[in-house]
């Protein structure tokens, strides 16, 4: 599983995770702790609903602008 999670692909900037659950939310931190994935982990948002992973994105790419080639 640690080697699955390590994979960090650079085109990988965010995953929203819209619902999950609060199992599958403590699961995740709990796997990242464990592997010391900390940069793996702080590309995961976790929301309730579409609006509020709207506005993830959003301030995320406010604050990431994508490079100008």
């Amino acid at each position: 599983m640690r080697k699955h999670l390590a994979i960090d692909p650079e085109n990988l900037r965010l995953v929203v995770v819209v619902n999950s659950g609060m199992i599958v939310e403590t699961i995740l931190q709990v796997v990242f702790n464990a592997y010391r994935l900390l940069d793996t982990s702080s590309k995961f948002r976790f929301v309730r609903t579409l609006n509020q992973a709207l506005q993830e994105i959003e301030h995320y790419e406010l604050k990431h602008p994508y490079p100008q080639p």
